[in-house]
């Protein structure tokens, strides 16, 4: 599957969205809306993944060699032409500690 990763560049998120998912977004922010501008590609190529969701997994557990972003939080967007999935933002999982 080819790729293309983006991740909230810290420096830019003045809202300190990075970590909020979409929904959590809408609550503390009721009229924001996703700001593109806060985001930077940081990889782009072919990953050994059959969905978004090994996509999720491979940038947490087992890096690619040459990615030099952060593990995947919910905030980032993963994005593929293939098998018409054009972006992903996971879902947040409930905490099961």
């Amino acid at each position: 599957m080819n790729i293309k990763l983006y991740q909230v560049n810290m420096d830019r998120d003045e809202d300190s969205v990075a970590f909020l998912s979409l929904d959590n977004l809408r609550h503390t922010h009721p009229n924001a809306e996703v700001d593109p501008a806060i985001y930077d590609l940081v990889y782009s190529g072919e990953v050994n993944c059959k969905d978004l969701e090994e996509v999720f997994h491979l940038f947490n557990f087992d890096h690619p060699a040459d990615f030099t972003g952060r593990s995947m939080s919910v905030r980032e967007s993963a994005a593929s032409r293939e098998r018409d999935c054009r972006s992903h933002l996971p879902k947040r999982e409930p905490y099961s500690g």
